[in-house]
C-alpha cells in the first residue's frame, strides 16, 4: 500500500506469496491475490512502481479501482484496524487502558514514512475523522455483501 498504492487483507483464504527458490534466503517476487470483493488498486501509484497498467487486472470502473489513493487508505483503514487490530487489543485486554491503541500508534509512526501521504490519512490532525461502513445499517438494507461509495464520518478521540 506505501509503495504500490494496493490494499488488501492478506491472509492464507485470499492470498498467495511467490517466492524465489534459487537465492539465500528465499526473496519474495509477488503475490497472487483472489479477494476481489476486498482488494483496493489505485492505478496511477501501481503504474509508477511497477508500470503494470491497469487494463491487464481490471475493465475500467471496476470495483477494486480506487479513484485516489486516499480511498485505499480508507479500505485499509477498515480492514486493518476495524477487523484486526481491534478484536486483537481487546482479546490482549489492552483496549480500555490505551496500551493496545499506544502500541499501534507508535508502530505506525515507526513504520510511514515522516510526509507519506498514509501519515497524514491515518496519523495527522485529520485522522481524528475516517470514512467508514455501518455494517448494521447495510445488513438490514441486505446490501452487506457490496461496495458502498457513500460512507457516513465517524470521529475518533
Amino acid at each position: 500500500m506505501l509503495i504500490d498504492g494496493v490494499g488488501f487483507e492478506a491472509h492464507p483464504q485470499n492470498t498467495l506469496v511467490r517466492f524465489s527458490l534459487n537465492t539465500k534466503p528465499p526473496r519474495i517476487l509477488g503475490f497472487v491475490i483472489r479477494d476481489f470483493g476486498g482488494i483496493r488498486v489505485h492505478p496511477e501509484t501501481l503504474r509508477e512502481s511497477t508500470g503494470i497498467e491497469p487494463a491487464s487486472y481490471a475493465m475500467p470502473g471496476h470495483s477494486i479501482i480506487a479513484n485516489t489513493i486516499e480511498d485505499v487508505y480508507v479500505r485499509m483503514y477498515h480492514t486493518v484496524f476495524h477487523n484486526h487490530f481491534q478484536q486483537l487489543i481487546r482479546v490482549l485486554g489492552l483496549h480500555y487502558s490505551g496500551k493496545g491503541w499506544n502500541i499501534v500508534r507508535k508502530c505506525l509512526h515507526e513504520q510511514i514514512p515522516t510526509g507519506h501521504p498514509l501519515e497524514r490519512a491515518w496519523l495527522g490532525e485529520g485522522a481524528r475523522k475516517v470514512l467508514g461502513k455501518c455494517y448494521m445499517r447495510m445488513r438490514i438494507a441486505g446490501a452487506y455483501r457490496f461496495v458502498s461509495r457513500s460512507l457516513p464520518v465517524f470521529e475518533f478521540y
